[in-house]
């Protein structure tokens, strides 16, 4: 199964009252026109229309709703000549999360209208509906009924390279612990805490702090931290925690790079390049943090410190984090100083602008590491033309750490991999759930 919608579909909406932007969402779905901005305060029933490039078989329509808006009734349409004829009624809940409608059967049609008939909000006349479409997805079957795929052809990686993948993801997953004795800026944990097997003695370098982050447990920093293992720099960042990280995932806006950031650490990105803002801005906050570790220890300029490597990791929010950090900071590097980025379940970053040129800028750099099934590593969807960079190492299998990496086969994403999973299959559980491992002791 895939999506049908892409950004060639065409979209129009009942009604695109307020076209402000910056006050009442974004100004388009995917298509690029801003009459398919439906965010109005009519009341109900409001309607969407979607006419695809050519028949498809529709089984099942997946929305996520915000602003307030969470349709009850919710009325299926296909055009039989000039009419419009009810072909499945839908009931929805009154949460703002995503939704998924299947279909007592799959239809072939060439076009759609989803009439959201009834709304949970009573006070509709006073309340404006803003309805920002953040996962508008129609999933389909070919016309006979099945879908077939050719062998996949990515490659199982090595033992050593899973360890080494697998001992990055423990120092993003302690993030939000409470580290052992910190007196001598030396990991002492307990006797069965990540911290004290195979990362034992690892030294503190500093904790990154963010005042617009949410607070998390963690005694180093609720930003990440740097740490030092041997001639190594570990870079962690922590994944979303509380109610502020949350409101800065769900966003859907996407930002040019500031002038400034192409011209200091972002060389030859094309001004077309449009990044995640809430990611964008997070990492802009750490930034200088990072930077003066750094200098300190001769990561950037010329001065020997012995430091060879640094690592930066992340999980979900903090993957996208990690991720903007190295294109900020590697054209600063000395030279005898190497750099890999190592990320768990990123969300989708950028444009395939801005994808191409980071996976051109992280090339043999990046293992961005997707877990089977993971819902946040498919958002936000390529419908609305956001893309994740170069190269996804894909789990199979989490309990036995099987990783397969899987070379880009389509601009920056393999379509043997995430983008080969259905969307029903997709499980927020194995977002947590990397390799079996636990947060915290």
């Amino acid at each position: 199964m895939s999506a049908a919608i892409a950004s060639v579909t065409k979209i129009r909406a009942s009604s695109t009252l307020h076209k402000d932007i910056k006050n009442y969402g974004p100004k388009n779905m995917i298509d690029g026109n801003v009459d398919t901005c439906w965010n109005s305060d009519v009341g109900t029933p409001q309607w969407i229309q979607v006419h695809f490039e050519s028949d498809v078989r529709v089984s099942a329509l997946v929305f996520t709703f915000q602003g307030g808006f969470a349709p009850k009734c919710i009325k299926v349409m296909m055009q039989d000549g000039a009419e419009w004829k009810v072909v499945e009624t839908l009931w929805g809940v009154d949460v703002s999360k995503q939704q998924v409608f299947e279909f007592k059967k799959s239809i072939k049609v060439p076009a759609l209208r989803v009439v959201f008939e009834e709304s949970y909000d009573t006070m509709w006349y006073r309340v404006l509906y803003i309805l920002m479409v953040l996962l508008l997805v129609v999933l389909l079957v070919d016309a006979g009924g099945s879908e077939s795929r050719s062998e996949p052809t990515y490659e199982t990686t090595s033992a050593e390279m899973r360890e080494w993948i697998m001992t990055q993801f423990k120092y993003t997953r302690i993030t939000v612990c409470r580290i052992g004795k910190l007196d001598d800026g030396t990991w002492t944990c307990r006797p069965k805490s990540l911290c004290n097997r195979e990362l034992n003695g690892t030294v503190l370098i500093r904790g990154l702090r963010d005042s617009q982050r949410a607070l998390n447990p963690s005694n180093i920093g609720n930003a990440g931290y740097i740490s030092k293992t041997n001639k190594t720099l570990i870079v962690a960042i922590p994944p979303s925690y509380g109610y502020a990280d949350y409101l800065l995932d769900l966003t859907t806006q996407w930002t040019d790079i500031p002038t400034k950031r192409i011209n200091e650490s972002y060389s030859g990105a094309p001004f077309s390049a449009k990044v995640h803002k809430g990611f964008l801005d997070a990492s802009e906050r750490i930034l200088g943090q990072v930077m003066d570790a750094f200098d300190e220890w001769g990561v950037i300029g010329y001065r020997k410190m012995g430091i060879e490597r640094v690592v930066l990791t992340g999980h979900s929010l903090g993957a996208a984090v990690a991720t903007l950090l190295a294109l900020s900071v590697k054209h600063h590097l000395n030279p005898r100083v190497k750099m890999d980025v190592v990320t768990f379940g990123s969300p989708r970053i950028g444009n395939t602008e801005f994808a191409e040129w980071a996976s051109a800028e992280l090339r043999n750099m990046s293992y961005r590491v997707s877990n089977r099934n993971d819902v946040i590593a498919e958002l936000p969807p390529r419908a609305m033309r956001w893309a994740h960079i170069e190269e996804e190492y894909f789990v199979t299998d989490t309990w036995h750490h099987t990783i397969n990496r899987c070379p880009a086969t389509t601009s920056t994403e393999s379509e043997e991999c995430s983008n080969a999973v259905s969307f029903m299959a997709l499980n927020p559980a194995a977002h947590f759930n990397y390799f079996d491992t636990p947060y915290c002791y």
